[in-house]
C-alpha cells in the first residue's frame, strides 16, 4: 500500500509539503498541489490515510509471496490472509515467484512499495539467512516450511500426523499394499508427509513404496500408471496433495478401471475441487484459510514488538468421500 512518503518522493517534495497539498492546509503552489494530488489519485491514496501512516511509521500493508497461483491451494490461503488483514485495517500485496531469483526480485519490489513485513509460503531460498537478506530485515513469517527455517516464526500443518491419518484409514479398510505419490524432492512438506506415511506403514508391519511426483495432476496420472503397470500393483495410494490424487483417479478411470473398486485413493489438502470431482475425493483436510489468517496474526505480533520466534502448528482431519473402499 502506498504511503505519504511514497507520494512525496514521487512528487519530488517533502513529506510535509505533500501532506499540505493533500489536506489543503498551509501554503503550497497550485502546480505542486495538482502534481501531488494526481499522484495520490493514481495510487488510490486517500488523504485520511496520512495521519495513520505518519503517526505509526507503517504503511499497514503486508507482502505475501506464494510459489504458484494456479494451484487452488494458494488462492484459498491468500483468501484467509486477506480476510485477517482487512480485519486489522491492513492490505495484502501479493506476488507469485517460483525459484530464488524470481523471489528475490519480487521481494525487492515489495520492499520498495513500503510493506511492513512479509508472509512467505515455503522458502524458495537455500537458507533462512538468504530469505532474511532478500526481505531486507523486515519482519517475516514462513508458512508450510519449518525444518529449514528454525530461527524464523512459522505457521505449519502437522504433516507427519496428517499423512499417518491417511494410511491408518486405508489399513482399517483392509489394504496392505499402499503406495505413496510424493511431492517434489527436497521440500519440507514432501519429507514430512513421506515420514508420516512410512512411520504408519512400518508400525503395521507393511512395506512402504514411494513414487516421486510434483503436486500436479499430470504427475499423479503418470505415477499411478507406473504403479499399476509394475509388479505387485497397490490396492490403495496416498498422495502428497489433492491435484495429484485427482490426476491418479482420472488415469485409473481413463483405462477403464474403477475408483475405489480397483484402487482406493486418499488425497491431501481438501481443496475446493476435492468435493466437486466424481467420485468425491477422500482426503486429509488442512485448514488452508486458517494458515493464511494465522500467518497474518503472527506477523502483526512481530510488528507490535513481540519478536520471539514461534511455530504455530495446525492439526488435520480425514474427510471421507467416495474414493476409498474396502480391500477386495
Amino acid at each position: 500500500m502506498t504511503n505519504i512518503r511514497d507520494i512525496a518522493a514521487e512528487a519530488g517534495v517533502s513529506v510535509a509539503t505533500a501532506s499540505r497539498a493533500l489536506t489543503g492546509k498551509g501554503r503550497v503552489s497550485a502546480a505542486t498541489v495538482e502534481r501531488v494530488r494526481a499522484i495520490a489519485q493514481r495510487h488510490r491514496f486517500q488523504p485520511n490515510e496520512i495521519a495513520r501512516s505518519l503517526s505509526s511509521g507503517r504503511s499497514h500493508s503486508l507482502g505475501l509471496l506464494v510459489p504458484d497461483i494456479t494451484n487452488p491451494f494458494f488462492p484459498e490461503l491468500m483468501a484467509g490472509a486477506e480476510s485477517a488483514a482487512k480485519a486489522r485495517g491492513q492490505t495484502i500485496l501479493l506476488t507469485a515467484a517460483l525459484g530464488a531469483d524470481s523471489a528475490r526480485e519480487d521481494l525487492s519490489v515489495l520492499r520498495a512499495r513500503g510493506v511492513d513485513g512479509f508472509i512467505v509460503v515455503g522458502n524458495p531460498f537455500d537458507s533462512a539467512e538468504q530469505l532474511r537478506e532478500a526481505a531486507g530485515s523486515r519482519p517475516l513469517v514462513v508458512v508450510d516450511r519449518s525444518e529449514s527455517v528454525t530461527d524464523l516464526s512459522t505457521v505449519v500443518t502437522d504433516h507427519v500426523e496428517g499423512a499417518a491419518l491417511a494410511v491408518r484409514h486405508l489399513i482399517e479398510l483392509g489394504h496392505t499394499r499402499i503406495a505413496h505419490i510424493s511431492g517434489p524432492p527436497g521440500l519440507d512438506v514432501t519429507d514430512l508427509r513421506v515420514a508420516g506415511y512410512e512411520r504408519e506403514l512400518r508400525a503395521a508391519g507393511l512395506e512402504p513404496r514411494v513414487v516421486d511426483g510434483d503436486f500436479t495432476v499430470e504427475s499423479g496420472a503418470a505415477a499411478v500408471r507406473a504403479l499399476l503397470d509394475g509388479p505387485a500393483a497397490p490396492s490403495a495410494i496416498t498422495t502428497a496433495n489433492d491435484l495429484a490424487a485427482i490426476g491418479a483417479m482420472n488415469a485409473v478411470l481413463a483405462r477403464g478401471g474403477s475408483v475405489p473398486g480397483d484402487l482406493s485413493i486418499v488425497g491431501y489438502d481438501d481443496i475446493v475441487l476435492a468435493a466437486l470431482v466424481h467420485p468425491g475425493l477422500t482426503t486429509v483436510a488442512q485448514d488452508i484459510g486458517e494458515l493464511g489468517a494465522r500467518a497474518v496474526e503472527e506477523l502483526e505480533r512481530q510488528l507490535t514488538g513481540d519478536t520471539d520466534v514461534r511455530t504455530v502448528s495446525l492439526s488435520t482431519s480425514l474427510v471421507e468421500r467416495g474414493t476409498t473402499g474396502r480391500a477386495s
